[in-house]
């Protein structure tokens, strides 16, 4: 049996004998190789001898050149839905285009809220695509709880549409409605608490220049709600604003925590608006037009503050 020296001795030879022929090919004759190439592949030499010596991995960062500045929108259906384009109630004409809402009765999605566009997403998306200053991408989904967030953070940050991660500037976050819930998509505040912290902690981590904007939800109309599940025959009544305004208030604590900007959207529609029940569509749980726009100004006034704006 070879003994280790010999292996290696072997590879260091059939090493000489592939850096030869890429030099040959590549007319590089006084191009050595460093100490440090042992063990290079194919593909790493011809770097080498294609960059005209340089380290193949200073190489890889020339190419790796900074993207277009990105603004990632993460949370439940309340940032879902912030990329509506139409509104339901002004969208009537025959040959108008087709509602999201519609679209999802057709597949027989659940509970299908009517467009309430323009989202707020959309108006971000808007006006940093006037000036080419950022891309503006929506990663919310329906349904998200900080505790399905935490577990998958770390495929959506892998699969972003970016150059490098560097390029992302600004993140916003919005959770909260969806965890309050009484039933299956329940997390208890003391998680609830952790979950926000660590999903902080992993953008932080993963996203080097981003600053994170954690807003809190808009309250809602519990009422109205409930009756809007009770006529669609399901199970989803279930929760209210008593039992929501303890996440607005964890999510104040976290942002404080860890080092966030507060969009302080529950607090503000409560405290700012005349009816914050028109804020809402008329489930009474998600945005209507008014609401959206009313984020979209904190959001858009949060992000101008760090000198993030279009």
């Amino acid at each position: 049996m070879d003994t280790i020296s010999s292996i290696v001795e072997q590879l260091a030879k059939l090493q000489l004998q592939l850096v030869a022929a890429l030099q040959s090919e590549y007319f590089c004759d006084d191009l050595d190789l460093p100490a440090a190439a042992f063990g290079w592949n194919e593909a790493t030499i011809r770097l080498f001898f294609e960059a005209g010596g340089a380290e193949p991995q200073d190489r890889e960062k020339e190419e790796r050149a900074p993207g277009r500045p990105v603004v990632l929108c993460v949370g439940d259906a309340l940032t879902e839905c912030g990329n509506h384009a139409l509104n339901a109630e002004l969208v009537k004409h025959e040959k108008s285009p087709p509602l999201a809402s519609d679209l999802l009765r057709e597949e027989g999605g659940l509970l299908p809220v009517a467009e309430q566009g323009p989202g707020w997403v959309a108006l971000l998306a808007r006006d940093f695509a006037w000036r080419g200053t950022a891309d503006v991408i929506n990663r919310g989904l329906s349904g998200n709880t900080s505790r399905i967030l935490k577990e998958d953070l770390s495929t959506v940050l892998s699969c972003l549409p970016v150059s490098q991660k560097e390029d992302v500037v600004a993140v916003t976050l919005l959770l909260g409605t969806n965890d309050c819930a009484v039933g299956d998509q329940h997390v208890p505040l003391a998680e609830f608490s952790d979950n926000l912290l660590a999903i902080i902690s992993m953008l932080h981590r993963d996203l080097p220049n981003a600053k994170v904007l954690l807003a809190s939800p808009p309250p809602l109309v519990d009422t109205r709600w409930k009756d809007y599940c009770r006529n669609a025959g399901v199970e989803h009544g279930n929760r209210s604003i008593q039992s929501l305004k303890p996440y607005a208030g964890a999510i104040e604590k976290a942002a404080k925590k860890g080092g966030c900007v507060l969009v302080d959207v529950h607090k503000g529609m409560m405290s700012r608006l005349m009816q914050f029940n028109d804020a809402l569509a008329p489930d009474g749980l998600h945005l209507s037009a008014k609401g959206n726009n009313f984020v979209y100004r904190e959001m858009r006034d949060a992000l101008a503050a760090l000198d993030i704006g279009p």
